[in-house]
Order: C-alpha cells, then sequence, then structure tokens
C-alpha cells in the first residue's frame, strides 16, 4: 500500500486494528483508515469553524481505549482523541485545553485515561455516559503534583495510580491525592503482589508496603548510571541494568546482589508480543530471555562493511 494506493504518505509509523476491524495507519502526513477496500484520511483543519479536527499530521502512536474512543500520539507530543462510535474527533478535556502537550499515557483498569508529560504535568480524563469526557490538570501550580517533571504514572494491584516526577512521588486513590515525597527523583516503578518498588535516579529502592502505609528507602544500587528503561521483573526479583553492569533486587529479602549471567551494561529492555524480554546495548549482544523460564539465549549481531 502506498500514496498511490491512497494513502497520505508512504512514511508509515504505527499500525492499529480497532476493535471493528478496522485498520489505522499513523503516517508523516496524517493518520488513515483503511476497510479493506479504500481509505479514509484525517489531517488537521486549519479552518475548521470551531469542530475539533485531528491536532498534527505527524502520527507516532494510535490505540483504542476500553469505551472506544482511539488515543492518537503526534509528533510535537499532542493528543487527538476520536470517538469510534460517532466517527467524530473529541475534546478529551471538557475544557478546550486539548492543545496542551502531552507525550505519555496510561489506561487505566477503570477505563480512565491518563496522560503526562516530562515537562507539563499530568491529567486525568474520565469518560461519562453520554461519551462526554471531563478531566482534571495535575501539576505544581493547582498543588496536587509535587514536581511538573513527570517521569512515570502507574497503576497498582489496588487500583491506586502513582505518579512519579523528578522531584517528589505522589498516588491518588479513591479520589483523594497524596504526596508522599518532595525530594527525590523518581525514574521507575514495578509492583509486586500489593506492594509497590520505586528506582531513583542516584540509585535508590524505596518500598511502599501496603500494610503499613508508609515509603521507605530498601536498598541501593552500586554506583552507577541508570536509565529509566533498563528493567523488568522475572518471579521475585527485580532486574536492573546500569552502566557498570546488572543487578537484582529481591522483592522478598530486599537486598541488592550482583547478576553474573546476565552482565550487560546499560542494557535496553523490549518485550514482545509473548510477554518475552529482549536485552540489548550498543556492543552487539543480544538477551532473549522467556519470562515463564528465565532461560536465556545469547546472540551477537555482525555488521557488515
Amino acid at each position: 500500500m502506498r500514496t498511490t494506493d491512497g494513502l497520505p504518505s508512504n512514511s508509515i509509523r504505527n499500525i492499529y486494528q480497532d476493535s471493528k476491524g478496522f485498520l489505522w495507519l499513523g503516517t508523516l502526513n496524517g493518520l488513515s483508515r483503511y476497510d479493506g477496500n479504500s481509505f479514509l484520511n484525517f489531517q488537521p483543519e486549519i479552518n475548521a469553524k470551531g469542530r475539533i479536527s485531528l491536532i498534527d499530521n505527524r502520527i507516532n502512536k494510535v490505540i483504542e481505549d476500553q469505551n472506544g474512543f482511539l488515543w492518537i500520539g503526534t509528533g510535537p507530543e499532542l493528543y487527538s482523541c476520536y470517538d469510534l462510535q460517532k466517527s467524530r474527533f473529541v475534546d478529551f478535556t471538557g475544557s478546550g485545553e486539548y492543545e496542551q502537550n502531552y507525550a505519555y499515557s496510561l489506561f487505566a483498569s477503570n477505563g480512565d485515561i491518563w496522560l503526562y508529560h516530562k515537562t507539563n504535568g499530568a491529567r486525568h480524563i474520565i469518560t461519562k455516559s453520554d461519551r462526554t469526557m471531563t478531566s482534571v490538570e495535575f501539576k505544581t501550580e493547582r498543588g496536587n503534583l509535587p514536581d511538573n517533571r513527570v517521569q512515570f504514572i502507574k497503576e497498582d494491584e489496588a487500583g491506586r495510580i502513582w505518579i512519579g516526577t523528578m522531584r517528589g512521588l505522589a498516588f491518588i486513590s479513591k479520589g483523594d491525592f497524596n504526596i508522599i515525597d518532595r525530594k527525590n527523583n523518581f525514574i521507575a516503578s514495578i509492583t509486586h503482589e500489593r506492594d509497590m518498588f520505586f528506582l531513583t535516579d542516584d540509585g535508590y529502592i524505596y518500598w511502599y508496603n501496603t500494610t503499613s502505609g508508609k515509603l521507605s528507602k530498601s536498598a541501593e544500587l552500586p554506583a552507577g548510571n541508570i536509565r529509566s528503561n533498563c528493567k523488568f521483573a522475572f518471579k521475585n526479583q527485580w532486574i536492573i541494568f546500569t552502566s557498570t553492569g546488572t543487578y537484582n533486587y529481591d522483592f522478598n529479602s530486599h537486598k541488592v546482589t550482583n547478576d553474573p549471567k546476565l552482565n550487560i551494561k546499560e542494557g535496553i529492555v523490549l518485550n514482545d508480543n509473548r510477554g518475552n524480554y529482549w536485552v540489548f546495548n550498543h556492543t552487539g549482544k543480544i538477551y532473549y530471555i522467556l519470562s515463564e523460564t528465565g532461560e536465556t539465549k545469547r546472540t551477537t549481531t555482525n555488521t557488515q562493511r
């Protein structure tokens, strides 16, 4: 499929199939819906006269939520929302603020949507029964966020929403907002059983004990730069990659040990559609880890000159 077939661009960044079976193709020149025979293309409308259109033509992600809305992430860190039932773009903020920058999203288990950004805080979006939306903005200026530089948003097993920032940590539970740290730069989080664990940029692991309701420092990694996407969980351990090597944090003993088997510095982690892990860096080494057994296979790429 090319522009000669009706695509707005040959540069396709994302392909997604919605619940109705349509294929949505995100390109560098707009969004396209394919029904098996023809394309319906969407691009920003300059003179929409009050009608909401696609926010930007550089599409990099497309995904449907459980309420039948399509969320479209674009190159300049702006989101559009398309109602698949009513076939139209909608104001997902409910207040005309949909042109604010958001780069990442979390689809909560209750159907709510969270958008966030590295400098612009976060927004909590709720879909009402009439398919209109309302939202709450989370920012330091509003007193409901310790820092606007949001690093992650994570949902735990109890439905709490955790927001980690470059200067503090907060969670929302049953509508109540709680700031439990205003100092640390939290770069990653993981849930284990009913508890939460957090990693800071200086290598400290914090443990939120659901039973006590307290956050405490649990362990410390050896010195080394940590990348926020260099970690995954396997059984009772959190595997963390740094510039000095690979370390395992045990959720039960709360101790950190060196991982001699998976010793790859500054590893980058990707998940495949089977839930297994691919770990690589810029040395040509690739590790493939089966999530069920932990069996690790190592390969080496060869570069032809």
